[in-house]
């Protein structure tokens, strides 16, 4: 069995909220057998077009998978309860909607936001502990 060989989402589209769907087969044409798209996307999909993007993904026999940049209003890390609840709230969603079509792994940067910055050193070891505990309540959905 050869490895299997994979694109991201990103190479295809020039804004991230892009339908994903018309991409799968261009991804196969390509040669490719992993696609990686992206997971606000999927969050935002009803039921229909998860399964749309599932049926097209089997019948293309494409492994999907997930990619995932939380944005600071999602940040786990963050030291406002609130916006780690936000986090927490999406990597819910994501996490029922997953299995719906077909992925098993999800990639990116979960632990904290996309390009965040912490404005000082000694807030390290709080953001730290902030993500870790906010990770260890998705991981009870996950699992």
């Amino acid at each position: 069995m050869k490895n299997p060989l994979g694109i991201h989402y990103g190479s295809f589209v020039k804004d991230w909220s892009e339908n994903q769907l018309p991409i799968i087969s261009k991804v196969k044409e390509l040669g490719f057998d992993v696609f990686e798209f992206g997971a606000p996307w999927l969050v935002n999909q009803s039921d229909a077009g998860i399964a749309a993007f599932r049926k097209e993904a089997e019948a293309n026999r494409m492994q999907v998978v997930l990619s995932l940049g939380l944005s600071t209003a999602q940040d786990i890390s963050s030291n406002d309860p609130a916006i780690r609840k936000t986090g927490l709230n999406f990597l819910t969603k994501l996490a029922k909607a997953m299995p719906k079509v077909g992925a098993k792994y999800c990639s990116g940067i979960i632990h904290g936001s996309w390009n965040g910055k912490i404005s000082r050193y000694e807030e390290k070891a709080a953001r730290w502990d902030n993500s870790v505990k906010t990770m260890k309540e998705a991981c009870k959905v996950f699992a």
